[in-house]
């Protein structure tokens, strides 16, 4: 099993890329919106999230209050 998370913009395209060995952890799908977050200075953007585990965690919808 690989885990793929990837963030991309119709300005610049790829925004971000992680791959994991094994599936994604909570901690790691955090981690990956934090520097989507830092790379975008704070503003507000869009994440399309399917039902997987991680994304509905509790430390992951922090993220989004």
């Amino acid at each position: 099993t690989m885990a793929m998370g990837s963030a991309i913009s119709a300005e610049s395209g790829l925004e971000g890329f992680m791959l994991h060995p094994r599936a994604s952890k909570t901690e790691q799908f955090v981690n990956f919106v934090k520097e989507l977050s830092v790379k975008h200075g704070g503003q507000p953007f869009s994440l399309f999230l399917d039902n997987l585990t991680v994304h509905k965690a509790k430390e992951s919808k922090q993220l989004f209050e």
